[in-house]
Formats: structure tokens, sequence, C-alpha cells
């Protein structure tokens, strides 16, 4: 048999990552290993089924065979590298030595990884990326380099970690829940006497493995409740109990009352960006963020009082001691899942087409009634608000949504990213520019960013117009509109430039959309004046 010596690192390629839009996004599958370095702006990294949110200074790691996806979530750009690499594994046989790329196990944890020289990490990876006719033996010192910042050992942290047989173990109990699980298989596999065992795990732990093993059980019995699942025998068979009775009296030894009364409890509920959903069902919760902020959100003004708002500081989660907390899937559900108990269920709601949206979250508080009322109110408005704008839209002209900016113009086209456009193309029928149409067939766009000399070509018959006032929107905006393109426009020489505050168009859940429509239909029946 050949006995392993060692195992060597071989650079493989270097890819700059440059994503200069709000939702643009750069995927690569990675055949051996890879590390995301990320120099500026903020972004959500996904590795496999996993999401993290990360920005300027983050690195992450990626083990074999897994797709790696970088999404911009922020207006700035988005910029880092990505380095793959193999490693080699030499192995003795008959006296020869012979060389396999044949390593494709975990080597590190996927995603994020303390570096305390990011800075050098990145200065490492540019060079990599930058300077294509260096030799490969140079770039193999680099990567050494590179690789020698990384926490292999994990001795950045001076915290006792878990003794390897413990962390055997709770991985067996938390992968196999569901099974049959005995002291004496457990304490096999920690290679102690099961007594022995018994005394050493409730050291570490603190509880005993069968109080360990209720505890998982009972968290993922939990979060079957939560998600609509009421046929306790059915859950008690897909977590390792014999029945429903055995689970209920169970459920209630570990949590303090029967699954029945955890079903219908009052919760805590911490939601970030969906509240307009939530509050669409009558569902409020104690505390939520939003981008646009709660204070900004006029159109749900009356229904968001006593809503606490936090920031996008994740750390805070933990302080509001939350049963739930509702994320969209653009966000990391890992980089939250850190700051929280197990006990916490995390709901992760894909971030696509409203009605689908307020459909999952309808099930989830089986709150259906209340869904099919507001789609109900919705698409009998939507139609009499159709029906007033046939009047002054022409079935041929086009109309479009801006926002001015900064030194930036951007065109939305996106159903999911709010800015009314759910309710201007799908509900009331009108028609996107053709430019508009083609930018946006990539789903994944959430807006674009264009300058002043593409706007002829993005331009509608009809133009919506909001102004980030705050950070110099109000300036460019005056500088557009006194160049020749602006007023070679023919929305602007047929005066139907619409303006609009930028807080009731932004945001893009159902029962704000509901109330924008009015809002929509005055600004398209009274074109603004001196504009």
């Amino acid at each position: 048999m050949g006995n392993e010596l060692r195992e060597s690192c071989m650079w493989s390629d270097t890819e700059v990552l440059h994503l200069h839009e709000y939702g643009q996004s750069q995927h690569r599958m990675i055949e051996g290993y890879g590390i995301i370095v990320l120099s500026s702006g903020k972004g959500e990294v996904r590795i496999g089924k996993q999401c993290w949110f990360a920005k300027s200074g983050s690195l992450l790691f990626v083990n074999p065979d897994r797709i790696a996806r970088v999404t911009s979530v922020s207006g700035a750009p988005l910029t880092g590298y990505l380095v793959t690499f193999d490693i080699v594994r030499e192995t003795e046989t008959d006296g020869k030595r012979a060389v396999y790329m044949d390593r494709q196990s975990e080597w590190l944890t996927d995603g994020p990884i303390a570096v305390k020289a990011i800075r050098r990490a990145e200065f490492i990876a540019k060079e990599l990326a930058m300077d294509a006719t260096e030799s490969s033996y140079r770039k193999q010192m680099k990567l050494g380099e590179l690789l020698d910042l990384l926490p292999i050992r994990h001795e950045d942290s001076g915290d006792k970690s878990e003794p390897d047989w413990l962390e055997a173990v709770l991985t067996y109990m938390k992968g196999n829940y569901e099974e049959k699980i005995s002291r004496e298989s457990l304490a096999l596999l920690s290679g102690f006497h099961p007594d022995y065992f018994s005394k050493q795990f409730k050291k570490e732990t603190g509880l005993s493995y069968m109080e360990y093993l209720s505890k998982i059980r009972i968290d993922k019995a939990k979060q079957y409740l939560f998600l609509g699942d009421r046929n306790l025998n059915e859950i008690a068979q897909r977590i390792g109990y014999s029945d429903g009775l055995y689970l209920s009296r169970k459920f209630k030894q570990v949590v303090g009352i029967s699954p029945s009364r955890y079903v219908h409890k009052p919760e805590r509920i911490v939601v970030v960006e969906l509240v307009g959903e939530l509050l669409a069902l009558g569902v409020k919760p104690i505390a939520a963020s939003h981008s646009n902020s709660l204070g900004n959100l006029k159109l749900l003004h009356h229904e968001l009082e006593d809503v606490i708002e936090i920031d996008n500081r994740l750390d805070q989660l933990h302080s509001f001691q939350p049963d739930l907390v509702i994320i969209p899937d653009c966000w990391g559900t890992a980089e939250i899942y850190r700051h929280l108990s197990s006990s916490v269920q995390i709901k992760v709601i894909p971030f696509d087409h409203p009605v689908r949206r307020l459909r999952e979250l309808a099930e989830t508080f089986n709150k259906r009634e209340e869904m099919e009322s507001l789609i109900a109110i919705y698409e009998r408005k939507a139609k009499l608000i159709k029906e007033q704008l046939s009047d002054v839209i022409g079935p041929d002209e086009t109309v479009g949504v801006y926002e001015i900016w900064q030194d930036e113009i951007w065109v939305f086209g996106n159903p999911s990213f709010g800015r009314g456009v759910f309710n201007l193309y799908e509900s009331l029928g009108l028609n996107a520019p053709l430019a508009v149409k083609k930018a946006f067939a990539d789903a994944s766009l959430w807006y674009k960013n264009i300058i002043l000399e593409d706007l002829p070509r993005f331009a509608a018959d009809h133009m919506i117009i909001s102004i980030y006032d705050e950070d110099g929107g109000r300036a460019h905006f005056d500088r557009i509109t006194s160049s020749p393109i602006w007023r070679q426009l023919q929305a602007y020489r047929n005066g139907q430039i619409r303006m609009i505050e930028m807080n009731i168009l932004h945001p893009g859940d159902l029962l704000s959309s509901v109330r924008q429509l009015d809002k929509i239909a005055d600004v398209l029946l009274n074109p603004a004046d001196g504009e």
C-alpha cells in the first residue's frame, strides 16, 4: 500500500470580479478550490446552497464542485478577485513517487474566513490577476503567500475548540437525528467506554447526550410546525420519534408548552426587507429593516406604528430574542444564523415576483383568506385605473420609470424590485421602451445604470421620474434638464414628464402596490408642469 507523503497547492487561475450594477452577478463552477477576495462594494456570495452577505474586506473559501455566484447589492461597483487552485497529492508506490490531482474533499469550511492581513491578501490576489506574463514559479510563490494568511489550523481564536471526538459525535447527531441513536453507538464513535462517554459529553456540553438529541429533534419539530405542518405523527417519524403522542410529551418537556399552543402563541418576528408583505397579511413584526428605511415607507405609515426599526447590522437581531426571522434569499442566511441561537427559525423567501412572495408568506402563516382578499382588491382597482389610462396613453405608446442619483441615472424594468414596475407593466398592461425590455430580459438585473448619452435610447413617451435628493440627486437632475439631450426627448417636447416622490414608488409589496395605483394614475393623468 502507498503511504501519503505530502500535499501541494498548485495555482490554477485568477479571475477579476467587476460588477457595475445593482443585481448584476458573476458565477463560476469551481472544480478545484477557490478563494474570493472582495476589494470594494457590497454583495451576496452564494456557494452551492449557502449564501452570505459580503463587502469590501471579505474573504471567502470555496471547496471543489461548488458553483460560486457573486451578486452586487449596492449602487457602487463590486470588485474583487477569484483565485482558484488544485491540491496535488503525492504518494509513494513501490518506491516510486506518483502524483495525483485527485484531492476533492473539503479542506476548509465553505464561506467567510477571518483574515487579519486582508489588505495583503487583496494585494496578492490583484498581483496574481494582473501579471499575465509572470512565470508559473512566481505565481506559485504568491499563492503560497496567500494561503499562509489563512487560518488553516484555526488558531486565530483564543477559545478552546471542541475536542475532535465531540465534534464527530455532534456532527453525527445533527445529521442523523431521524434515526435511532443509542449511547453505545455514540460512545463507539467517540472511542470511549459508554459510561466515560456520558460523563465527558455532559462535561463538555452541559447536557446529557439524550437531552442534547432531544433538543435537536424538538428544534426541528418547531420548524415543521411553524412552516405549516400540523400532523404530529408525520413530524414524529421525520425526527426520530415513534408517534405524535410521544412527540407531544417530549415537546412540552423541552419547550414548556404543547405543540398546539406553540403554533398559536404570539411570535416574536423580525423581518428583513419583506415588512410590507407581512403587514399585508395582518402579521405585525416586533422589529424590521428595509433598504429604504421604515420612516420612508409612507404608504405603510399606519401599519408600521410600534414596529421597531433596525438597520442592516445583523448583530442587532439577537437582542430582540426573536422566535422567527424572515429574510429574502438575497441575504446571507448563514450570516444571520451566526448571531442567533439554534432554536430560532429562519424563513427564507425567494425575492422574486411580489405575488409569489406574498403567497409563500400566506402559506407560512395560514393567511390564505387575507391574501386572496388583498389580491381581489388589487385586481379590481388595477382594472378600473387601466380603463382610465386608456384615454390618455395610446396602445403603442411607452411608459418608463427613472431615478436620478448623484451622477447616476437608474432605469427600472424588473417587477420584483418595486419602483411601480409591477403595477405599470403587468397589472396596467403598459408598454416599456424596447431598450428597457431588452435590458431586463435578464431577470437577475434589478436596475440599469445609464449615462445621459444613453437616455434617448431608454426614454419613453411618458416618463415617470424620481429624484434622490439626499446625495446630490437634485443638482444632477438640474444638469440633466439643462442639457440639449434632455430637451430633445419626445416626452419633454410633448409635456409628458411626470415627477413622483421616490418613497412612493420604492416599495414593491402588494399592499404598497394597491396604494401606489392611485398615485400612478394621478401623475399619468396630470403631467407635471415646468420640468
